[in-house]
């Protein structure tokens, strides 16, 4: 069986909107309750530059996040920013460990630039 998970109301802005109601992460398994979300910045000088943020919660939990590369894209973990043009290759990773979300990113041969990541942490109910 496939797996449908809506992420937000119609019209709703995902990078800016600031009302956690707005965003109901609903499954056709269960619905998501977000115990932490935020925003993350910095600007990659490097390959595998991380940016990373305390969770807070004391075990492993779930989570999603998404990337706004300069240039407008939008961008799902392990995706290439594929409308930058430039020489290199501009793409992202996330992952967690017990108190921390880490993002990963590849500044190819591009010039530095400063990615903005939306995050949510989830406290499932299976």
């Amino acid at each position: 069986m496939t797996q449908v998970i809506k992420v937000s109301k119609a019209g709703k802005n995902v990078l800016t909107e600031t009302d956690r109601n707005n965003f109901i992460f609903d499954s056709t398994v269960n619905t998501f309750k977000i115990l932490a979300e935020g925003t993350a910045t910095a600007t990659i000088t490097a390959d595998g530059q991380t940016i990373t943020v305390a969770h807070n919660q004391g075990t492993i939990p779930a989570f999603y996040a998404f990337c706004k590369f300069p240039d407008g894209y939008v961008a799902m973990p392990e995706e290439s920013d594929m409308a930058f043009t430039g020489s290199g290759d501009r793409w992202w990773r996330a992952s967690m460990d017990a108190t921390n979300l880490i993002f990963t990113f590849n500044k190819g041969a591009s010039a530095n630039y400063a990615p903005i990541v939306k995050y949510y942490v989830f406290e499932p109910t299976i």
